[in-house]
């Protein structure tokens, strides 16, 4: 289809400018903003001869009194790959370039490291600006040792991702890249020293590509951690990352990606913690029963104590009243007169506290209260009148069962048989499913 308006014009013996004419703009973009440094010259091409030659400075080079037909968009003496078939209503084009970088850390017993890389089958170098739609070859090299693993990090216009192997193509080119290659290298006898990492992964993190516990890891080589809270809702300022108990930075590639940190060279033993900064402890309301904090949701940091202490009222024997955290009682620390007082030693994971034999109702549902909990044959309705409001179940245990945000209106879950902590807003109430 390029050269039928020219093949059409020579077999019919019709001189080509007797045809329309039009001005044609070419915008030429680089990482997908205006390319004003380029420096480049543009032609429109038939056949691979120049028609005409763009004019112009910035991101907008302009073709004058082009007859319309079809061309080839060339820079000097390249194709750019780019087809221009131009009408009276068809003008306007694009080329774009991409700029690539990249570069290689050695790991391991490795004693150097470089990428070699090339572009339409042409060597490149780190930082070039490429023309969009052709095939990118990259291999990564290593010295000093007799083995190597090859472990990319890519971050593609702006996103985070992973590759394994000496080699990585991209083909063809559409956007702007930068490329980080560890090349881990080790000798054919294996190392005689390894180090243990030990990963504590707190309540709320998604840990992507470890699991908790302990990992042996070579000496001097490399550990890449991938993770995110599970509330998407919560920043990187909502985690606590410690490394062998000192707070440590981490990397924070902005929305869509994971928080990342490398541990690079590991030369000894390490634990490694990720938590949230903060978990809520719930004190229930509970009839004849004042908290000397209020009862409601508090926010505690990670891994300090939390204490509270327990008013009962008139009639209440102290004997009688069982506080629950998360499935398990715990005993008070003293009692005087009617006050009870009661110390959970370590919060890492959000804690729901029930009171028991007070003779009351955790979580009564007073007159005029706009929540409703109705249950039959193993399913829980919940009605809200009110406004909408998020509400939240719990096992007895404290395991989080299911999240409703912003519930207005009625909510019917089946569950099983068992007892259930509702939290709704800053209320929890406990129920019995069967």
């Amino acid at each position: 289809m390029k050269k039928v308006f020219t093949l059409l014009f020579a077999l019919l013996g019709v001189s080509m400018m007797s045809y329309a004419q039009t001005d044609v703009t070419l915008t030429v973009k680089k990482d997908n903003s205006a390319y004003a440094s380029h420096e480049k010259t543009f032609h429109l091409c038939q056949g691979a001869e120049s028609q005409y030659t763009g004019s112009g400075t910035g991101g907008t080079v302009t073709f004058s009194d082009v007859v319309v037909g079809a061309y080839d968009i060339y820079e000097g003496t390249a194709d750019t790959g780019v087809d221009a078939i131009v009408s009276s209503d068809a003008n306007s084009f694009t080329v774009d370039y991409y700029t690539v970088t990249f570069t290689a850390t050695k790991a391991g017993e490795a004693t150097d490291a470089s990428i070699t890389a090339t572009y339409d089958d042409e060597e490149i170098a780190s930082g070039d600006v490429l023309i969009k739609g052709k095939k990118l070859v990259l291999t990564a090299n290593g010295s000093g040792a007799s083995e190597y693993t090859y472990d990319w990090v890519l971050f593609i216009s702006g996103m985070l991702s992973s590759h394994k192997g000496k080699s990585l193509t991209i083909d063809p080119l559409s956007v702007w890249y930068d490329f980080t290659c560890y090349v881990t290298g080790k000798n054919t006898t294996p190392p005689s020293i390894y180090h243990t990492i030990h990963l504590e992964v707190a309540d709320g993190i998604d840990l992507y590509n470890f699991s908790a516990g302990n990992h042996q890891v070579e000496d001097g080589a490399h550990l890449h951690l991938q993770f995110l809270p599970e509330d998407r809702t919560l920043t990187a300022d909502d985690v606590l990352f410690l490394i062998d108990g000192i707070e440590t930075s981490f990397n924070d590639f902005g929305a869509g990606n994971y928080y990342s940190h490398i541990l690079n060279p590991i030369e000894q033993d390490h634990t490694v913690l990720i938590a949230l900064r903060e978990y809520p402890v719930t004190l229930t309301e509970t009839e004849g029963v004042t908290y000397s904090i209020g009862a409601g949701t508090h926010q505690v940091a990670y891994g300090e104590k939390f204490s509270f202490s327990l008013t009962l009222a008139e009639g209440i024997d102290p004997a009688d009243v069982h506080v629950i955290a998360n499935g398990i009682e715990i005993e008070p620390d003293a009692l005087r007169a009617a006050v009870l007082t009661y110390t959970i030693d370590k919060v890492i994971s959000p804690i729901t506290v029930v009171i028991e034999g007070t003779g009351g109702t955790t979580g009564n549902i007073q007159a005029g209260e706009t929540i409703r909990l109705e249950i039959v044959n193993c399913q829980l309705s919940i009605i809200n009148s009110g406004q909408a409001i998020d509400v939240n179940v719990y096992s007895l245990t404290g395991k989080h069962v299911v999240s409703l945000r912003g519930l207005r209106g009625s909510k019917t879950l089946s569950l099983e048989p068992g007892i259930y902590l509702v939290k709704a807003g800053d209320k929890v109430y406990k129920v019995s499913v069967y």
